[in-house]
Formats: C-alpha cells, structure tokens, sequence
C-alpha cells in the first residue's frame, strides 16, 4: 500500500520570499527551494512592478484589478515545461499576460533560466477574494504505469503564491459552504489528495477509459492542525464540474482521512484529469504571518478515447 505525501511545507515557503534586494536576479538567487536531493530545484516569488519582492499578501482592492509580477526560476540542469493556473475562491478565473486573456499559461525555462510573468486580474468584484496562483512541471506527461508513482507525485508537486483581495470589504466573510456528506476513514494514510480506484480505494487511478469518469477520492491531513478545503477537478486543464458542482468543500481535523465517490463532467473528451485541493481558503493572511499550506493536486489521470 502507498501512502502519498506532500512535502511542501510552510517553512520552504517562507524561504521563497525572504530577501527585499531591489535587484530582480540577486533577489531570485536568494529564493530557491531544492525539492530534490540535489541542490537544484525551483524558485517563485511574487514582485512589485519595480523588480522589488512583494511581502504582503492581503491587499485592499481600489478597483477592478490586480496587477504584480509572478518571477518563476527553473535551477535544475534540465529545461522544462510549465502551467500557471489561477483560483479564486475554489474556482478557476481568467488572467492576462501582456493583454492577451487565457485561462491557463504555458511557458518553457531553460535549465538555470527564468521566467517574469506580468498577471493581471480584471473584472474583481466586491468581496473577499482568495487567490491562489498555482504552478506544475510538464503539464502533458502522465505516468500509467503503477510502478513509477515516485515519480507521479513529482508531477503532481505544486508550486503556489496564496493572496487575499478584498474589495469594498475588511475583513473575511464568516459564513462558509456547505459541507460535502463523506466518509470518515478509520486509518489516516493519506496527506493531501489521492485519486482511487472504485474496485480498490487506495489503487491509485492513472488511466481510465470510461466514457463516465466516476471514482473514489481519498483525501487527509497529517499535519498538526486541522484544515479546510475547496477541492476541484480540472480537464485538460480547465475546470469541470465535480458531482454536478463547480468544486466541493469539506474539513479535515489533524489526524483525519475521509473518502467520497465523485463524477466529473467530461463532456469535452479531454486526455488529462487532475484535481486540486485548495487549503484554508478563508485563512487570513496578516504581514506578520503572510503564508499558508500549499494547495495539494492529485496524481494526472490519462483520458483514453
């Protein structure tokens, strides 16, 4: 039996955006978090429009937009392909770059390159907005064979900046979604999200065939405090509903494991499947204590036509 792990934390991410050099490039040295056991890894940092590293993360919103720089570095000997999404409030939104509108962005670094992303986010409306941009490697390779799963999870690895609008409002809305109905687990095995088998809840699913996407997600928290959820399911990297809803929220206590069966729209006979966990969504983001948990994503599901 496997066990899935994220290992991003919050003190990596605090590494990512120590440092106040009003120099982009000795700024981006300073930012890089190894997630190998080699020292060589990536870097993401949120920045001004003067190349000088963004420290807060709550900002009130004067208008309609939300404009910073997003610097991405690829420190490892390889050149890679990248997907930036973004999220708001468990749902994925619409962004620019350089004036042209996308719904995700796919960008290619060098080995030792990186890469400075100009995202504006228009049409903000009033309220409280959690944000999450939200990076993966090689978004077109999937790994089928159960064997390699070490390496799935690589893939599945996030990268995120977590920032909180508020617009014509101060403070974070008290009211929260509705639950989803779930099942507890009796053992607590899994930490983050893990997309099963409806045979064999923890066989992992890689590819599947059927017209009717419906499986078992498992989902836990093994940290020391408890934590809540949007999750959402994305094909071909555009979001879909989950159990005929745009995305589904639930809580986890430390320690806890619970398990439901969805079915995802996949009206668009896409190839790639990949769902997301979108932690402490109404978590508050003070100066003092900017960060919280990464978002998890589960393995990549092959679509087979």
């Amino acid at each position: 039996m496997w066990i899935k792990l994220k290992k991003l934390c919050i003190f990596l991410l605090f590494i990512l955006f120590v440092g106040c050099s009003n120099d982009t490039n000795s700024s981006i040295e300073q930012n890089i978090v190894p997630n190998e056991k080699r020292a060589q890894g990536y870097s993401l940092g949120l920045y001004n429009s003067n190349s000088t590293i963004e420290a807060e993360r709550s900002f009130d919103i004067k208008d309609e937009i939300f404009e910073k720089n997003i610097i991405f570095t690829n420190k490892t000997n390889q050149d890679r392909v990248f997907i930036l999404l973004v999220f708001d409030n468990g749902k994925q939104r619409n962004f620019k770059i350089h004036d042209n509108d996308m719904r995700y962005f796919r960008f290619t670094l060098a080995k030792n390159q990186s890469e400075t992303i100009p995202v504006k986010i228009e049409g903000i409306t009033d309220g409280f907005h959690a944000t999450n941009f939200i990076i993966l490697k090689n978004p077109d390779e999937v790994v089928t064979d159960s064997n390699t799963l070490a390496k799935a999870d690589s893939l599945s690895q996030t990268y995120n900046i977590r920032v909180n609008l508020f617009k014509n409002l101060d403070k974070i809305p008290m009211e929260r979604p509705q639950q989803v109905n779930s099942e507890k687990l009796k053992e607590a095995r899994i930490d983050g999200i893990f997309v099963g088998k409806q045979g064999d809840a923890y066989k992992a699913l890689l590819q599947t065939e059927d017209d009717n996407l419906r499986f078992n997600v498992l989902y836990g928290n093994l940290s020391e405090e408890s934590i809540d959820f949007y999750i959402v399911s994305l094909v071909d990297w555009e979001q879909v509903n989950i159990n005929s809803n745009q995305n589904i929220y639930d809580k986890l206590a430390k320690g806890e494991n619970k398990k439901i069966t969805v079915s995802i729209d996949n009206k668009k006979n896409g190839k790639v499947m990949i769902l997301f966990m979108l932690t402490n969504p109404f978590s508050p983001l003070p100066d003092d204590n900017p960060y919280t948990a990464s978002p998890n994503a589960s393995f990549k599901v092959k679509l087979i036509d």
